[in-house]
């Protein structure tokens, strides 16, 4: 527990830090002191998210190309880790289809966001060192808790909604006129039948 929230502290510290220099110098030694405290505590979402993160931040923005690819697999292991600890049905999310994924994603709870933020940042970063484009290459600073919480709202129903209708809607069908629609040329092909008559 006293590793979970020591790891949980210093990595807000670390993320928040305003000066990049002194995290690139830094962090190196702190990844190695992460991963001594994950060797001990593997089972702990709390160390895995906390691993998570900071091997991605320092994968994807700290370190040389040919180095990039090993230490943001490593933050994805970490990623998804966490999130199946947190979360069980999280440990087959590599083998669903999108449909089940995003099912199964409604069903994470407040406790479990903090492993789903370290999740999504891992295979953010994973992704953007395995790509040939830059995925995470944006125009202003990344927030990448903003966008996260943006796409969750995003995934939320425009109105509340229950998950079985409780009396299905009856339409009576008798009674129902169906007026004709005008077509929008019939003018039209009066005129025109007016013309052929007055030549």
């Amino acid at each position: 527990m006293i590793g979970g929230k020591a790891a949980d502290t210093l990595s807000a510290v670390i993320l928040n830090q305003d000066d990049p220099a002194l995290i690139e110098s830094g962090l190196p030694a702190y990844l190695l002191a992460v991963d001594g405290l994950i060797s001990q505590n593997p089972d702990s979402a709390a160390m895995l998210s906390a691993g998570a993160q900071l091997f991605a931040l320092y994968g994807s923005r700290f370190t040389t190309p040919d180095r990039r690819v090993t230490l943001t697999e490593k933050a994805r292991r970490y990623g998804d880790r966490a999130i199946c600890l947190a979360h069980e049905p999280a440990c087959h999310w590599a083998d669903a289809d999108y449909t089940r994924f995003v099912a199964e994603l409604e069903g994470v709870g407040k406790k479990e966001i903090g492993p789903l933020y370290s999740y999504a940042v891992a295979w953010l970063a994973q992704l953007d060192a395995t790509s040939e484009d830059d995925v995470l290459a944006l125009t202003r600073a990344l927030n990448l808790r903003e966008l996260i919480e943006d796409e969750l709202l995003l995934a939320l129903p425009l109105v509340p909604m229950h998950p079985v209708c409780p009396t299905p809607l009856q339409v009576e069908k008798e009674g129902l006129e169906v007026a004709e629609e005008a077509n929008p040329f019939a003018v039209l092909a009066a005129l025109k039948r007016e013309r052929g008559a007055d030549h």
